[in-house]
């Protein structure tokens, strides 16, 4: 698993230089094996406007961890609150 947060690191990095993108979370779940991830974007067209980029980024990275895509949704953040960095 560890080997493989190590090869994500890139995909964030590429889904951080995407246009509107505010934010990456990829989660973990070390006992399953799941690993599901969370994008946040500035606004609803520019995650429209890179859909077919995260499409790409979203296969690529699958096909080299070997891990499959169960599905993809999208959500709008409501309400909001965190710690400042």
């Amino acid at each position: 698993m560890d080997e493989d947060l190590r090869a994500t690191e890139s995909v964030v990095h590429t889904v951080r230089k995407m246009r509107g993108n505010k934010g990456v979370y990829y989660l973990v779940d070390r006992k399953t094996g799941k690993s599901p991830s969370i994008t946040l974007w500035a606004s609803e067209q520019d995650l429209q406007a890179t859909e077919q980029d995260a499409n790409r980024v979203r296969a690529q990275s699958a096909q080299a961890g070997g891990r499959t895509i169960v599905s993809v949704e999208r959500f709008e953040v409501a309400v909001a609150e965190t710690d400042a960095s």
